[in-house]
């Protein structure tokens, strides 16, 4: 679920991110809350390792979820981590051709590897 950011960075209310949810709140300017929608291969049903903090689904199966911190201003609802046009180019957008740009913000050769060119990994 997103999540609101205030005096905790996890904090009220929570957001869920499927749908027939009962969550019900109004959110007034100035808060500050993430949105972290999911997409997973198989079920979306989740445990968590020995670890308590990584979740993964209960049938194994590849899923991936992405975080965004809003904030709700006079005008509407602004996206604090929207990429800018100054951004460095996603690996899907670098030509296979082409040299990965250098830099502290961009990923390895190894980040061109696509999802089905990976191997799956059984978890316990």
């Amino acid at each position: 679920c997103g999540h609101g950011i205030g005096e905790f960075f996890h904090c009220s209310p929570n957001i869920p991110h499927y749908a027939g949810n009962k969550a019900k709140f109004t959110m007034k300017v100035g808060h500050c809350f993430t949105i972290e929608p999911m997409i997973n291969m198989g079920s979306w049903k989740d445990t968590h390792w020995p670890d308590c903090w990584t979740a993964v689904t209960k049938d194994g199966l590849p899923s991936a979820q992405f975080e965004h911190t809003m904030v709700v201003t006079e005008n509407g609802i602004e996206n604090l981590t929207a990429r800018l046009p100054t951004s460095p180019p996603l690996w899907w957008e670098v030509p296979e051709d082409s040299p990965l740009p250098a830099g502290p913000a961009t990923a390895s050769e190894d980040a061109r590897v696509k999802p089905a060119d990976t191997k799956s990994v059984e978890i316990d």
